[in-house]
């Protein structure tokens, strides 16, 4: 039941060093008559207290306006503790954030680490595989050169064999040749030399036969002409010739014609 002529609102506190209470504007409307009463235990009565400043927190035309800083006062704080409990959420989810990154970097770092650990012996298989497989091919390639080789040489044996057996038939044909060339050389100047001695044997025969044609000649001839020896005096070593009318007497016989006896 709403009473009617009543003492209005009342707050009362006491405390050990003192009272504090808030009384007046019972009805809705009354606030601004609402008044903070206030004494310690050595006073003799309560007094009004003013309200701080710090604890006005609507804007001063607010204040003024009567049932509304009430609603003003409610309001701001209801804001605050909104504000705050967004602030204190908002902690909440950065912290609970930042707690969940911790433990997802802890994680992803593990991960990581695990993960280089892996790497790394995979790394090490990896080279060791390598080294065994560079080792194999380094051995194969020596057995290989080491074939090539031996092959290279038995080629050039070969090769070798083969160029002195040509060699040596080549030589022994160019010898054979010579041989030949020689035994023909030899065949043409025996023939030659026969033959020379043919022509030379010929050639006495032709000179013989000349010269004895020679004398018939001159015999006929003298006695054709009917010449003296004793008409002219001869030059030495050559009988001398007179002018006889003779179609001979300008005959001139050749040196080589004349017989050793002229």
């Amino acid at each position: 039941v709403h009473p009617y002529h009543g003492t209005g609102y009342r707050f009362e506190i006491y405390g050990t060093e003192g009272t504090l209470t808030m009384i007046g504007g019972g009805e809705a409307g009354q606030e601004v008559k609402r008044k903070i009463m206030g004494g310690r235990k050595d006073d003799k009565a309560l007094q009004e207290l003013p309200v701080p400043d710090r604890l006005k927190w609507v804007p001063k035309e607010v204040q003024e306006l009567g049932p509304s800083y009430d609603v003003g006062q409610m309001w701001v704080k209801f804001a605050e503790a909104i504000r705050t409990n967004a602030e204190e959420e908002a902690a909440r989810v950065v912290r609970e954030a930042e707690e969940k990154a911790s433990v997802l970097t802890a994680a992803a770092e593990q991960a990581a680490e695990q993960a280089r650990a892996k790497g790394s012996e995979d790394a090490s298989a990896a080279l060791a595989a390598a080294e065994d497989k560079s080792k194999k091919m380094r051995s194969e390639a020596r057995r290989d050169s080491d074939r090539m080789l031996q092959d290279a040489r038995a080629e050039a044996v070969r090769l070798g064999e083969e160029a002195r057996r040509e060699a040596s038939a080549r030589v022994a044909d160019s010898e054979q040749a010579a041989e030949e060339m020689l035994a023909d050389a030899k065949a043409v100047s025996a023939g030659l030399r026969s033959l020379g001695r043919t022509l030379s044997d010929q050639a006495e025969r032709i000179l013989r036969d000349v010269q004895a044609g020679h004398k018939r000649i001159r015999g006929d001839l003298r006695a054709a002409t009917g010449s003296s020896s004793s008409a002219a005096e001869p030059e030495p070593g050559r009988p001398s010739r007179r002018s006889t009318g003779s179609p001979f007497e300008d005959l001139d016989v050749p040196s080589w014609a004349e017989g050793p006896d002229r």
